[in-house]
């Protein structure tokens, strides 16, 4: 079995196309987080001085929440809605925030 198939078999998807815009929201998502903390990390009063603990703390309560608010938006718009809102139930079931 090549990767191709074991990806599909552990993310329960149909088809090649399905991974493929499930690999293109992941990129979409993470580099629009990406560009969103440049704006919004001036307004938290981050600067060159801010502290590495205060740029994590923000990272995981305030990148964290738009992220996965963004995935589901961006999964939905490729298409694959279902397979995000699966992902992010495991994922806050993890976080004990969801129980699956």
């Amino acid at each position: 079995m090549n990767f191709w198939e074991k990806l599909k078999q552990r993310w329960e998807v149909e088809n090649n196309w399905q991974i493929f815009w499930i690999l293109v929201t992941f990129a979409v998502t993470g580099s629009t987080v990406a560009r969103l903390s440049k704006y919004i990390f001036p307004y938290l009063g981050v600067t060159e001085e801010s502290s590495f603990w205060y740029l994590a703390f923000l990272w995981i309560f305030v990148m964290t929440p738009i992220y996965m608010v963004l995935i589901i938006i961006f999964g939905t718009i490729f298409g694959q809605k279902r397979f995000f809102l699966k992902h992010q139930k495991k994922m806050l079931s993890r976080f004990k925030f969801w129980k699956s």
